[in-house]
């Protein structure tokens, strides 16, 4: 199928590249209105950092966020995203009362699994979220950007870039040749650039463009945990079970379940799918199911207790293959850096 698939793409890519000409010199007019400045840009007053890419789809940009929420807890942290997915628009801050539909299904995640080391906030406009924020917060001294790479109107402390190792950006075309969000010259933005889901670090010698990057270049890898039910009951390795995801690429996850587990059968959706009642009665609870904590956040309330038990919920995280204390004294020195400039103005 993933033959087929690229077959296809490489037929129709002479096709589709006049549109994705159009589009490509549409975002560099763009940024270069930005970088000369002739388009404004707000400047953060507190340190902040963008986690982002130039493809559209899953490059890990979430565990990578929660990373960095364990790293940097000891800073006032705030976390401000788009919320992806929800029904809702404008700013707002998660709480308790906070579901899927109201702040998005990543965003959700990421409270439950660090409400005591950061606040959360979510606002299309990001400028508005950090003002917004700052007024509920005024201590904060630390923000980080979910998917904000292309929102050119904010002006953050450090850009880290992600690019997965199956489709690294440098092999890669814009819309809707390829996936690119914009030129690969957007990588010239970035204060890092992290490979991610990279198999082994022996694999990366076969992407010789690496070393021409002149840019830092780091590797992470994707760490599963054992999945667990919400009772706290985890599988033994080599069951049989069935596989639910709606995520930007759900053969991904379910080779990774696959490293431990049997799987029989693939309940896959689209990214940020919505789950709904029928969505449930339509799965076969006579196995296992491994889904993920994205999903498990908009299922859980559809199910009953006899439902939830049969639900294993696989938590992934990153590694950094090498130079991890590399990466992190960048941010910290950037970090540094902005205090010390910030005092020099205050201080006139």
């Amino acid at each position: 199928m993933k033959n087929r698939l690229t077959k296809l793409a490489i037929f129709f890519r002479p096709i589709l590249w006049p549109v994705a000409l159009i589009y490509g010199f549409i975002t560099s007019v763009r940024n270069k209105l930005y970088d000369l400045k002739i388009l404004s840009t707000y400047e953060i007053p507190v340190f902040s950092v963008v986690i982002g890419n130039l493809a559209v789809g899953g490059t890990g940009k979430t565990p990578m966020v929660s990373y960095l929420i364990n790293k940097f807890a000891h800073h006032q942290l705030a976390v401000i995203s788009r919320g992806y997915g929800r029904a809702t628009k404008g700013f707002r801050s998660v709480d308790e009362n906070a579901n899927s539909m109201t702040v998005g299904d990543e965003t959700l995640m990421l409270y439950n699994n660090h409400k005591s080391q950061a606040k959360f906030f979510v606002s299309e406009n990001r400028k508005d979220g950090v003002l917004e924020a700052l007024k509920l917060y005024p201590e904060i001294d630390f923000i980080l950007f979910d998917d904000a790479y292309q929102h050119r109107k904010i002006k953050a402390s450090f850009n880290i870039l992600l690019s997965t190792f199956s489709k690294p950006f440098f092999k890669d075309y814009i819309i809707p040749a390829g996936n690119l969000r914009e030129s690969k010259n957007g990588v010239n933005r970035a204060d890092a650039i992290i490979i991610t889901k990279v198999p082994h670090r022996s694999e990366l010698n076969q992407y010789p463009q690496l070393a021409q990057i002149d840019k830092p270049v780091y590797a992470t890898k994707v760490v599963a945990a054992s999945p667990q039910n919400p009772f706290g009951k985890g599988l033994e390795n080599g069951v049989k079970v069935n596989v639910l995801s709606a995520l930007a690429n759900n053969r991904l996850f379910a080779e990774q379940v696959r490293k431990d587990f049997m799987v029989c059968r693939e309940y896959s959706f689209l990214d940020h799918h919505s789950y709904s009642e029928k969505d449930i009665r339509n799965i076969d609870f006579s196995l296992p199911i491994i889904t993920t904590e994205k999903d498990m956040v908009k299922i859980l309330p559809l199910l009953d207790d006899n439902q939830k038990s049969q639900f294993y919920v696989q938590k992934i995280g990153i590694e950094f293959l090498e130079n991890e204390s590399d990466f992190l004294t960048s941010i910290n020195t950037a970090f540094k850096r902005f205090q010390e400039q910030k005092g020099s103005i205050i201080n006139g």
